[in-house]
């Protein structure tokens, strides 16, 4: 594989923009928390892996999958926070291990670096065996959830940095050289780590299998409902939850409550319109409206509030 690197800051939020945050994988986002939006997206291809390294200063929710012939390794770098990740909180020692074409839902951590590494499994598995003598145990399809030991989460993290770091310093020929070097460390490194992994217990499991199929019923209702009024009871029905039991699910995993997730999907979807529209057609008016807007005073507050600038601002902005 060709070795390269790139590096992207995006100083204002465009769902459209962060689609393929990680490489060849298209995550749809939103934003949980209003504010000025700001992140940091790094991209390293090695002679046999990639890596993709971000963090924003807001809280997203973001939806994907992993890349179809290649399979994913996820962890989060913050032992103060923990991000949400399939059904399950996710700490500093938590990696998730996607096999391919495995369906993601990360609620990310504001201002937490998060990780994704990106291998081809039989390339992996050959590294295994060369480091370890064995093959590792990993998930034939969808995703595990295994916890690694302290001193190789930390491990990792301080070889990725490393990577980074030299990345930063030295120039494409120099970097050509030492990229295998540096592949085999963070490889090495992750074999280690997956090696000394303990999985979820069963009812850990059946518990997070439990969580993600109530978010996705919740998001396809989401995503078949957008244009139109929300009601708690139908969302209720939907999913066969109790509505306490649907107001905490929705706290716990979106930090808001239905109604709020069913307005910032909405005004997310809103603004990938105002920022993608062709030159001279629609209007805010007219494309709120597509999207069940009726009150367009407190749907410009909102807007602002969530985003950092009015519809009107984004528009102007998109000519």
């Amino acid at each position: 594989m060709k070795i390269f690197y790139q590096e992207r800051s995006i100083h204002s939020f465009d769902p459209d923009a962060l689609m393929d945050v990680v490489a060849n994988t298209g995550f749809d986002q939103r934003l949980l928390q209003g504010g000025m939006f700001a992140g940091t997206l790094t991209r390293i291809g090695l002679p046999h892996c990639r890596v993709d390294k971000g963090h924003y200063s807001l809280p997203c929710f973001a939806r994907g999958a992993a890349s179809a012939e290649w399979v994913m390794v996820g962890m989060t770098f913050t032992a103060e926070q923990t991000a949400w990740v399939n059904g399950r909180d996710a700490y500093f020692d938590d990696f998730q291990l996607y096999a391919e074409n495995a369906a993601v839902d990360y609620r990310t951590v504001a201002g937490a670096p998060w990780v994704a590494l990106q291998l081809p499994r039989d390339w992996l598995q050959m590294q295994a065996l060369r480091f370890s003598g064995r093959e590792i145990d990993y998930p034939a399809r969808g995703v595990t959830n295994v916890v690694v030991p302290r001193w190789a989460a930390l491990q990792l993290r301080r070889e990725l940095e490393t990577l980074l770091t030299w990345n930063s310093r030295l120039s494409w020929d120099q970097m050509s050289l030492v990229a295998g070097t540096l592949e085999d460390r963070i490889v090495q490194t992750l074999v280690d780590a997956l090696t000394a992994a303990t999985p979820d217990r069963p009812v850990m499991r059946r518990q997070t299998e439990r969580r993600k199929a109530l978010m996705e019923s919740v998001e396809h209702y989401l995503a078949d409902h957008l244009s139109e009024v929300i009601r708690l009871q139908d969302l209720v029905q939907h999913t066969g939850m109790e509505e306490r039991s649907l107001q905490r699910f929705c706290q716990e995993v979106y930090g808001m409550t239905p109604k709020q997730l069913f307005g910032v999907t909405r005004l997310t979807q809103i603004r990938r319109e105002l920022l993608r529209r062709e030159r001279g057609s629609g209007t805010v008016r007219s494309i709120a409206e597509k999207w069940g807007i009726r009150h367009q005073g407190r749907f410009a507050a909102r807007y602002e509030e969530l985003f950092g600038e009015k519809p009107s601002q984004t528009f102007q902005r998109s000519r």
